[in-house]
């Protein structure tokens, strides 16, 4: 969600609700419920997937950058997706209007201006940017929405934490074991509950507190018992810098999340899309001179992978994607802690992979960490649903004369 000043209004639909009215809200019902519980165990099953992958490609093929560059060009996909679906939408409304004779009327517009047929693809992509203005609970004015301008240029802002972790991240990866890289990596809780509280104004509440403390609890827990366990210093020598790398990451990640949620809170699926794309788009731009300089300073030599490493690459730049997509919905329908609690699932995920796949050895001591984040996970979700059945609505106010501006209704 972002707040926007009103001389930002001028060439931005504004909705008017009458009186009486309030936006939309569905109630969290049982489906909505298991959607947001698979999209979290979906998010775990993700992240862990790349984190393997991810390690194991970068063994044979060590090139962080050019791989996290590759796996960011995905998000440019955001867009022709949503113009697919808009295009649909826009020609299902035309059938309508050509078979029951639908018509958009405004009781204050004039009689020629009654009927109105859907407008060009391009202009109904415009149009799904608007501001809803609303009164919280507390009797302040709030203007919901945001402009395609603003979208762009704050894609370009967050793309540099989005695209600046991963990397990151990829460069953390051949340095410690999978599962103690995940663990460091998910420290992020710590930090996106403390940004929650600082940008968002979230308020700290027991039940809030709880999952984190325990997720916490966990992640201590589990770095100690790894962290100790025999061999790991001749497998992992720079296990050090890979434990410093990520907590980088994880900071850097939690500002991504917690910015991602105050100002594309509640967005619509096209400022979503358009939000993914342009992070893409910047990626793509700025890549390239950073690929060649790294080239010709032998920091990151170029070299063409051969055929299998082309596919892995391929195939983990889709899962990324999926990946980026459903966090990205994750923290504009529920919040940036929720979603982190999915996330620290990766944790047993890789657990299991570095186990069964790698014969690492498992402490016996990282037991308790694992409970607690399991615990943890099975609590935020009571917490989220908790949330959801005590969010109020919020009370619209008139901003403007004219009902709804003729750019700005809803088709």
């Amino acid at each position: 969600m972002i707040e926007n000043d009103i001389n930002d209004y001028e060439d931005i639909p504004i909705i008017r609700l009458k009186d009486g009215d309030h936006p939309p809200q569905s109630k969290p019902g049982v489906l909505k419920r298991f959607l947001s519980i698979f999209l979290v165990i979906s998010i775990a099953v993700l992240m862990a997937l790349i984190s393997e992958l991810g390690q194991s490609l970068l063994f044979t093929y060590p090139k962080p950058f050019m791989f996290n560059f590759f796996n960011t060009l995905y998000l440019i996909l955001s867009f022709p997706i949503e113009l697919a679906m808009l295009y649909h939408d826009l020609k299902k409304k035309k059938e309508k209007i050509s078979k029951d004779g639908y018509r958009y009327i405004n009781s204050n517009d004039d009689d020629e201006d009654r009927e109105k047929i859907p407008l060009s693809l391009w202009e109904y992509y415009k149009q799904q940017f608007h501001i809803v203005i609303t009164i919280d609970s507390q009797g302040k004015q709030v203007e919901k929405g945001i402009s395609l301008k603003k979208t762009m240029i704050i894609s370009i802002f967050m793309s540099v934490f989005l695209v600046g972790s991963t990397y990151l991240m990829m460069r953390a990866l051949p340095l410690c074991e999978v599962s103690l890289s995940s663990v460091l990596f998910q420290s992020a809780t710590l930090f996106v509950f403390v940004l929650s509280i600082l940008l968002l104004k979230e308020k700290i509440t027991i039940w809030k507190t709880i999952p984190v403390v325990l997720f916490m609890a966990g992640v201590v827990g589990i770095t100690l018992a790894e962290s100790g366990s025999k061999g790991l210093a001749q497998n992992y020598p720079h296990q050090t810098l890979g434990i410093v790398l990520n907590i980088v990451t994880a900071i850097c990640w939690a500002f991504y999340e917690v910015l991602t949620a105050k100002f594309f809170g509640e967005a619509n699926r096209t400022v979503m899309n358009t939000y993914l794309s342009m992070a893409g788009l910047f990626n793509l731009i700025a890549g390239i001179p950073i690929l060649v300089i790294l080239n010709y300073t032998d920091i990151e030599p170029f070299e063409i992978p051969d055929s299998k490493t082309i596919g892995l690459i391929i195939l983990i730049g889709f899962i990324g994607f999926a990946m980026a997509y459903l966090i990205a919905w994750g923290l504009a329908l529920t919040s940036p802690l929720y979603i982190r609690s999915g996330e620290l699932m990766s944790i047993p995920f890789t657990l299991v992979a570095d186990i069964t796949i790698r014969h690492q050895p498992f402490p016996l001591t990282a037991i308790p960490g694992y409970f607690c984040i399991v615990v943890g996970f099975i609590f935020s979700i009571w917490v989220e649903n908790k949330s959801k059945n005590a969010t109020p609505h919020q009370q619209p106010i008139e901003k403007k004369d004219k009902e709804i501006q003729d750019n700005s209704r809803n088709i």
